[in-house]
């Protein structure tokens, strides 16, 4: 029988870290005295999991994430740009090609614009073939779907920074969340379309505008 001071450790069979976190919190409850938590500090935490993440470390998680979320708003923005780019082209080649198949179609039926019409036929299958060659329209998705998934990942480091990384309960869970972003950007990365530098320059420019950034992140948003 123990006589003064905090009450004997309690004998733990090997278990989950729930298990353990349960009898930890049953043994709390029934009314051990509270320096038994101060002074049972390092046991408690080795049993609910390792290391538990530091400021130093949160930094740097925080650093990283950071970088991930100004190449991927980069990357996702020159996307846009090259999706928008191909789409004026599949306009410019499309509209003029269905225009002057139709004023070939009616020229034909004209016995004194054979010539004319031989002159359209011969521009229209030019259009078709460029359309055929430059894949606009498909250049067009590609770029939109590789700019939808760089700002997916952007939102997805955003709240793991904002959030997320405070929640974390040991060093080993937070490395490999890490692990797995910096997987995600170096995956889409090599995946997506290559974009023109003047897509880039363009994106370069918007963002250091201030056009990717939220209202509320802005100093002059109102509190």
């Amino acid at each position: 029988m123990h006589r003064g001071g905090a009450p004997p450790l309690p004998r733990l069979r090997p278990a989950s870290r729930s298990t353990h976190r349960n009898r930890i919190l049953l043994w709390t409850r029934r009314g051990a005295p509270m320096k038994f938590c101060v002074h049972r500090v390092g046991y408690v935490f080795g049993i609910l999991g390792g290391a538990m993440i530091d400021k130093e470390l949160a930094k740097k998680i925080e650093s990283e994430l950071l970088r991930i979320e100004e190449d991927t708003l980069h990357s996702s923005k020159s996307q846009y740009n090259a999706s928008d780019r191909y789409s004026m082209r599949h306009v410019w080649l499309g509209v003029p090609a269905a225009a002057l198949s139709a004023l070939a179609g009616a020229a034909s039926f004209s016995g004194q614009w054979e010539i004319a019409a031989g002159l359209i036929s011969i521009a229209v299958a030019v259009l078709a073939a460029l359309q055929t060659f430059m894949k606009p329209a498909e250049q067009a998705a590609a770029h939109k779907a590789a700019g939808d998934q760089f700002l997916a990942l952007r939102n997805d480091a955003r709240l793991m920074r904002e959030i997320k990384v405070g929640l974390f309960e040991d060093v080993q869970e937070a490395v490999t969340a890490l692990d797995v972003m910096v997987k995600r950007r170096n995956d889409q990365n090599a995946s997506s379309p290559q974009v023109a530098r003047k897509d880039f320059e363009k994106a370069k420019r918007g963002i250091d505008g201030g056009e990717a950034r939220y209202a509320v992140d802005r100093q002059d948003a109102p509190k």
